[in-house]
């Protein structure tokens, strides 16, 4: 069984589990600071501080990738994909991220149909 796809799913899941827990940090910050846990703690103040934190979000890697297949316009192995991601996110990723990202889009969500593997560690996008 090969167990490196699994591997790259556990890493983005562990990826985004941090970013979760890191937001949860920041709420909690908040809440102490602001001194009235009622306020602080309704609903609305929960979407306006999410949404001010995701206001500049960056594009996700199945997003970028996703764009990178298109602009390219043939299959692409996510060594040669993984750079070009990177340039575009603005920061470093990882082969993980990017394999995981289109294996993940490739099972679920509305890129599913989009998304295809043409050999291992190849991907491509129908037009």
């Amino acid at each position: 069984m090969d167990t490196t796809k699994l591997r790259e799913v556990i890493a983005d899941f562990r990826a985004e589990a941090a970013e979760l827990v890191r937001l949860a940090d920041d709420l909690e910050k908040r809440l102490k600071r602001s001194g009235s846990s009622a306020a602080a703690a309704s609903p609305a103040s929960h979407r306006q501080v999410f949404h001010s934190k995701h206001k500049g979000a960056k594009k996700s890697y199945l997003t970028l990738a996703v764009e990178v297949l298109r602009e390219h316009g043939q299959p692409m192995h996510v060594k040669d994909l993984v750079p070009m991601v990177a340039e575009k996110r603005g920061a470093d990723v990882s082969r993980a991220d990017v394999g995981g990202a289109l294996v993940r889009g490739m099972a679920k969500g509305s890129l599913s149909k989009l998304i295809k593997r043409t050999a291992p560690g190849t991907f491509t996008v129908s037009q």
